[in-house]
């Protein structure tokens, strides 16, 4: 998986205080991850498509862990930044790109994750993607 030096707009943009928590159901909550998404980034096409910031708050280490970054360099990790296209007609998604953030928003540990999901997958109910697929895609 390839990253780069964030951008400083990225680490600005995700350390602003807009972010709006998401209501999260019971068994996203037994997850050890706030999720939150900033209204101001929401975009919607002519073609029904939403492209939305939103954010995971990461209460322990071990989640980092379970997602394979496994490094030193991730030991300042609390956050990351997300953006992510929802198809509402069809009900799916597909990831832009995501960011691993240190709480300070400091360059090193702020890298741009380009894991483009061209494909789009199917929204689960019980997935952050779900969450947000319920509040704007009404």
């Amino acid at each position: 998986m390839g990253y780069h030096a964030c951008d400083c707009r990225f680490c600005s943009h995700s350390n602003r205080s807009i972010w709006t928590e998401l209501e999260l159901g019971t068994l996203l909550k037994r997850f050890r991850v706030r999720f939150f998404y900033d209204p101001d980034t929401v975009l919607r096409s002519s073609e029904n498509i939403l492209r939305v910031w939103w954010k995971e708050v990461f209460k322990t280490k071990e989640v980092l862990r379970s997602r394979g970054f496994t490094g030193s360099e991730y030991d300042k990790a609390v956050y990351q930044v997300n953006v992510t296209e929802i198809h509402c007609q069809k009900k799916e998604s597909r990831r832009k790109f995501f960011m691993l953030c240190s709480e300070t928003g400091e360059s090193i540990l702020c890298n741009i994750h380009r894991r483009q999901l061209e494909e789009w997958v199917p929204v689960w109910r019980v997935r952050p993607t779900g969450v947000l697929y319920r509040e704007l895609c009404r």
